[in-house]
């Protein structure tokens, strides 16, 4: 999804507090769950094609986000995660 008319201000309440794309980890949580409770094979595999399209669109999407809002995402990106750093 590419926005016509981007955010101008950074978003950091909710559950942008927390995660810094709460829809992508959604998905995969819920992935994973229906792969898990299901016994999928096919589901496993989705969540992980979809884990490495979240992680692609990191390493594009970051440095667009630091140039954009600078200083403020940097400190925020300290504050939350994408979900998946360990």
């Amino acid at each position: 999804m590419l926005p016509t008319n981007p955010t101008q201000n950074l978003v950091v309440a909710g559950p942008y507090q927390y995660v810094r794309n709460p829809m992508y980890c959604g998905v995969i949580f819920v992935l994973s769950g229906e792969a898990i409770l299901l016994g999928s094979i096919y589901l496993l595999g989705w969540f992980f094609l979809f884990w490495l399209f979240h992680l692609v669109i990191l390493f594009f999407e970051e440095p667009g986000l630091v140039k954009r809002f600078g200083e403020e995402y940097v400190i925020c990106g300290k504050m939350c995660t994408d979900g998946f750093h360990v």
